[in-house]
């Protein structure tokens, strides 16, 4: 059986933003199975997810629970989807692309650099040719015996992370660099999805065009034209604009599930982009006056409104 799997622990906030998941999930893919992992008891998660997993604090915290989704997934087959992302778009295509593979990752081969980690050292140290570059936003995986050693040594990689030449994150550990190290010394390399995938808004270039109730979703990432299935609000991007905007269009199609998509989309756009192109505006037109900045006339909606 295929699931999608969330963590979501803690803070409110993170609870509210695998509460849009959810329904963003319900909207464009209803069929596929919900679990979240959780500390949380409210009632409305037991509506929104079709299984509920207690939060083992033994694991750790923050991304050291990622360290072990093996162990969480209820499921044959797994897509771990962060609490901070939603789903534009259905799951199908791109689960016929995981499918060919045990474990699945989004990205690229790196060989040098740095990524929370001296990527040429630490091919060096391992004896290997390259190490996967990605964001940790999904993580694809069938429960086999390759998996559970993808798993097992990146847990076996923590307990010596600062040894081993990794970063510290945010005073903690990151788990994609261990999972990335893993994957190498399991001979298993990203896959490319082509930007149909999941993708972060960080490297946007100009404007994001997303209705996540109308099933679209593309940007100009570094140069790159993506259409991700799955777009990773990650970091301060789930407090800004087009976040908000679309969390809103869900829980009005939630709450109101007799108005049709396309209706709620539209209104929610005039309530909320008008006012917002307005304020962004006013800034950047102050901006110019009073500390002789050029006006960007090209990005009338941006992410955030100091862009």
């Amino acid at each position: 059986m295929f699931g999608i799997l969330t963590i979501a622990c803690g803070p409110e906030k993170y609870i509210k933003m695998a509460k849009m998941l959810a329904i963003s999930l319900i909207q464009v893919n209803p069929t596929i199975k919900r679990a979240i992992v959780t500390d949380a008891s409210e009632a409305e998660l037991n509506d929104l997810f079709d299984i509920i997993i207690p939060y083992n604090a033994n694991f750790g915290s923050g991304l050291n629970q990622k360290l072990h989704l093996e162990l969480y997934s209820p499921f044959e087959e797994t897509l771990f989807i962060d609490a901070d992302c939603l789903v534009c778009k259905p799951l199908q295509p791109l689960l016929q692309l995981c499918q060919k593979h045990s474990f699945v990752v989004f990205g690229t081969q790196i060989n040098s650099g740095e990524w929370y980690m001296d990527v040429s050292n630490m091919c060096k140290q391992f004896q290997l040719s390259s190490i996967p570059l990605f964001n940790g936003g999904t993580y694809y995986f069938k429960k086999n015996d390759l998996t559970a050693k993808i798993f097992s040594k990146a847990r076996e990689l923590k307990e010596k992370y600062l040894e081993l030449g990794f970063m510290p994150f945010h005073d903690s550990i990151n788990e994609e660099p261990l999972i990335a190290v893993s994957m190498a010394i399991n001979q298993v390399n990203a896959v490319n999805d082509w930007g149909t995938g999941m993708r972060t808004p960080i490297g946007l270039c100009g404007t994001m065009q997303i209705e996540v109730l109308m099933g679209k979703c593309n940007f100009n990432k570094e140069g790159e034209i993506v259409s991700p299935a799955i777009i990773h609000f990650a970091g301060s991007y789930a407090q800004a604009f087009h976040y908000k905007r679309e969390i809103t269009k869900l829980k009005m199609w939630y709450l109101l599930p007799f108005l049709p998509p396309k209706f709620i989309s539209l209104l929610v756009n005039m309530i909320k982009n008008i006012p917002y192109a307005i304020f962004v505006f006013i800034k950047r037109l102050a901006k110019m006056i009073l500390r002789g900045e050029k006006y960007d006339f090209g990005v009338v909606l941006p992410v955030f409104s100091n862009f």
